[in-house]
């Protein structure tokens, strides 16, 4: 059964951390990740070592609809 799952819906894990210097480049590029894979129904799996609040692949796709 999670075989037809994984073919049907692709899934990404993302490994995250609010500690590290924080880059504009890359949170632009994990926004604009997090709405094209929620546009195409991908599940998204995210390991936050606080929050997810600050994620912007999560905040993204959130707002796509994911």
């Amino acid at each position: 059964m999670a075989a037809n799952v994984a073919q049907n819906n692709p899934a990404l894990a993302v490994f995250a951390s609010d500690k590290g210097p924080g880059d504009a480049e890359r949170s632009s590029i994990m926004s604009q990740a997090g709405t094209l894979l929620a546009r195409h129904g991908a599940r998204i799996i995210c390991l936050a070592d606080e929050t997810l609040d600050n994620i912007p692949l999560i905040t993204s796709a959130r707002a796509a609809g994911g």
